[in-house]
């Protein structure tokens, strides 16, 4: 990352992310359900710590999200990279996951990575979740109802 320096940080949350970042190589955020979007997490770190995209995940509540995050940082800790073209079955027990770039147009989601990174940037991928019959976003018969709760960052909207 260059002459990347991290941000200075003025709030109890940012020196907690700091810190997280400097002793295990990651942090994680949750944002609360919203009137205007479910709730969503997010990784800091994996992009300067093993230049591996941070993940995101929409719609699942905040206690279970972190959860699968976790599962996938094990993986990136070991070498791993989130393959779009792949499913993941060792994400969630029982189901496939999946993975989706995030367009830069859409990065925004994670705000709080963009004041770590700053102007050097940094990659996403948005973690996909399965419907019920182990359906991702993007296969044929995918149950378009869980679009209301898995917003999809990687389609333009």
């Amino acid at each position: 990352m260059g002459d990347w320096k991290p941000p200075l940080a003025t709030s109890a949350s940012e020196r907690k992310m700091l810190t997280d970042v400097d002793a295990f190589g990651w942090h994680f955020v949750n944002v609360m359900e919203s009137a205007e979007e479910g709730p969503f997490s997010y990784t800091i770190g994996l992009w300067r710590t093993w230049q591996h995209p941070e993940i995101i995940i929409t719609g699942l509540r905040t206690e279970v999200a972190p959860l699968l995050l976790r599962n996938v940082v094990e993986k990136v800790q070991k070498g791993w990279r989130a393959s779009q073209t792949e499913r993941d079955p060792d994400i969630l027990e029982g189901f496939d996951c999946g993975y989706a770039a995030v367009p830069p147009s859409k990065r925004n989601k994670a705000g709080f990575a963009h004041w770590y990174y700053g102007i050097c940037g940094f990659e996403l991928v948005q973690l996909l979740w399965p419907d019920k019959r182990n359906r991702l976003p993007g296969d044929d018969d995918w149950d378009a109802s869980y679009r209301e709760t898995q917003q999809l960052l990687f389609e333009d909207s």
